[in-house]
C-alpha cells in the first residue's frame, strides 16, 4: 500500500508551490486570507474523524459528507482567483482540485486498513495531520497578521 503516500507528497508539493511562489509574489487579499484557512480547516475536519473515529459505515458516511463540503469549499475562492491569479497559478489549482478527492480516498483507504495493522501508513498520515495543522496556522497567522505586502494583481 505505498502507493497510498503518493497523493499526499504530490498534494504537500503543489501546495508549496502554490504557497510560496505564487502566493508571496502577488500577496493575497482579504477574502482569501480568510478562505485559504477555512479550506485547510474542512480538511483537518475529515482528518479528525479519521483520527479520533473507528472506522464503521456510519462513521463513513459521515466522512464522506465532510469530504464533498470540502471539495466544494475549496472551489470557492476561483472567482476572486479568476481575477488575480496568472495562467500558471490557475494550472496548479486544476491539479489541487483534482488531487482532492483522490487524497480523501487515500485516506479512507488507510483508515480502513488500521486493523489490519497498516503502522506504518497510519504513523506517515498522523504525520501528515501535524504539518497540515501547522500549514494552518502559518496561514491564519501569517497572512492575517505577519505579512502586511499589498495584494497586487497579476
Amino acid at each position: 500500500m505505498w502507493w497510498l503516500y503518493l497523493p499526499f507528497i504530490f498534494q504537500g508539493l503543489v501546495m508549496m508551490v502554490d504557497e510560496f511562489w505564487y502566493h508571496h509574489r502577488r500577496g493575497l487579499g482579504r477574502w482569501e486570507r480568510i478562505g485559504h484557512p477555512v479550506d485547510t480547516a474542512t480538511v483537518l475536519v475529515c482528518a479528525a474523524i479519521v483520527i479520533f473515529v473507528p472506522f464503521s459505515k456510519t462513521a463513513l458516511a459521515v466522512y464522506a459528507v465532510c469530504g464533498v463540503i470540502s471539495m466544494i469549499c475549496i472551489t470557492k475562492d476561483e472567482f476572486v482567483h479568476a481575477q488575480l491569479c496568472p495562467p500558471g497559478e490557475h494550472w496548479l489549482h486544476s491539479v489541487l482540485f483534482m488531487l482532492h478527492p483522490i487524497l480523501l480516498t487515500a485516506t479512507v483507504a488507510i483508515w480502513a486498513d488500521y486493523p489490519a495493522g497498516a503502522g506504518g501508513l497510519r504513523s506517515f498520515f498522523i504525520g501528515n495531520v501535524v504539518i497540515t495543522t501547522a500549514f494552518w496556522l502559518y496561514q491564519i497567522f501569517y497572512w492575517n497578521f505577519l505579512c502586511r505586502k499589498p495584494l497586487s494583481r497579476t
